[in-house]
């Protein structure tokens, strides 16, 4: 019996293979059409549009409140311009609310008092320095952080205005640090606390003041480094008396350029301050050193703890809200541990120690845990 041949089928024979390169085309068209993202969402944040402020430089400045005005308007992209506080003229007429004064010693002194200058500037922030009024400020703007400092007083008390300074650095996500001043400051620990906060950037009149470790691009005239040590100075050079200096931000860069003028090239200062922040934060000393181990030590009658009232000692129904231990309570921060030395089994925690520790502390006060003490082994493993 003969056996018929199979006779090909032609496209039917290769339906599988054609049906997923159909679908693999249609799935490769969707995707085009979607457009998805190709960076992160930290890589798309740092690829936003740049920012730019103004900053009067000079120490002569017209004191007529028309001439502000006639300088804001010449410039309506630039929405937060600084300048000396006379720019804003006489009187108590309200300034322009884009405009951020930097005090000179005069103006300081009437900034200091409560009710002064409320009316001239209300927009400026008060108190953000106890006792300070509005002499002593920050805004923030785009990825930059200003602080306007009070010259006449830093001279004086450097301490109160470089520790405000660090403490509000350390709390601010900017990538830029700026200050302002309208007096150079003659003490040497001022510019090393500047330098310890990492300050990108300090405007002092005509001056621009930047680390010279973090300057990529330098103007062709006008810098120098300064006597004050790892600080570089540019000197503002323009045909006008007190020209608008405009500071540019791009990500970690930071431009600070003076305007063209005729037959008077821009003057440009370009620093990164990628480095600065890292180097701030390399100074910075943690309670608890790298690398210890937690270990239980034994405690003894002597070292006291208390059940917190209303707390549950078996653990179910947690503490919410915050309580205040006594001071015999050796997790209390009001605890003295002079008479540890005496007390078998144990440590005399100092007041680091305590900090690092607190959070596992409250965990025990919680649960009514007495007579252990939780502290970290230095000797790390």
């Amino acid at each position: 019996m003969q056996q018929r041949r199979r006779q090909p089928g032609g496209w039917r024979n290769y339906g599988l293979p054609l049906s997923v390169g159909i679908l693999f085309l249609i799935l490769a068209a969707a995707l085009f059409w979607s457009k998805p993202p190709v960076t992160g969402v930290a890589e798309q944040r740092r690829q936003e549009a740049g920012w730019s402020v103004g900053y009067v430089a000079g120490s002569q400045a017209d004191t007529a409140a028309g001439t502000l005005v006639q300088r804001l308007a010449a410039r309506p992209d630039l929405t937060l311009v600084a300048g000396p506080a006379e720019l804003a003229g006489e009187g108590n007429r309200p300034a322009p609310r884009t405009f951020f004064p930097v005090w000179g010693q005069k103006e300081a002194a009437a900034a200091d008092a409560a009710s002064s200058y409320a009316v001239k500037f209300p927009y400026i922030p008060e108190e953000q320095l106890p006792g300070y009024g509005r002499s002593a400020y920050f805004v923030d703007y785009g990825e930059a952080r200003l602080w306007f400092l009070n010259g006449a007083r830093l001279a004086q008390e450097p301490s109160a205005q470089l520790e405000w300074l660090a403490h509000t650095a350390v709390s601010s996500s900017r990538l830029h640090w700026i200050v302002l001043l309208q007096q150079e400051p003659a003490q040497p620990e001022v510019w090393a606390g500047l330098a310890a906060s990492g300050v990108d950037l300090v405007l002092i009149g005509g001056r621009a003041y930047a680390p010279e470790a973090a300057v990529t691009v330098q103007p062709e005239a006008g810098y120098r480094r300064l006597a004050h040590s790892g600080w570089a100075e540019s000197t503002v050079s323009s045909a006008a008396a007190s020209p608008l200096l405009e500071i540019k931000g791009l990500g970690s860069r930071l431009t600070a350029e003076a305007p063209q003028t005729a037959g008077r090239t821009a003057g440009r200062l370009v620093l990164d301050a990628a480095g600065l922040r890292q180097a701030a934060a390399g100074q910075e000393q943690a309670p608890v050193a790298i690398g210890a181990v937690w270990r239980y030590r034994a405690g003894s009658p002597a070292v006291r703890a208390v059940i917190p009232p209303g707390a549950d000692p078996t653990g179910e129904r947690p503490l919410e809200e915050r309580v205040q231990l006594p001071p015999e309570d050796w997790r209390s921060p009001a605890y003295s541990d002079a008479d540890c030395n005496g007390v078998p089994g144990a440590v005399r925690p100092d007041a680091r120690r305590r900090a690092g520790a607190a959070a596992s502390n409250a965990a025990a006060a919680a649960g009514g845990v007495a007579g252990v003490l939780f502290s970290p082994d230095v000797r790390a493993e």
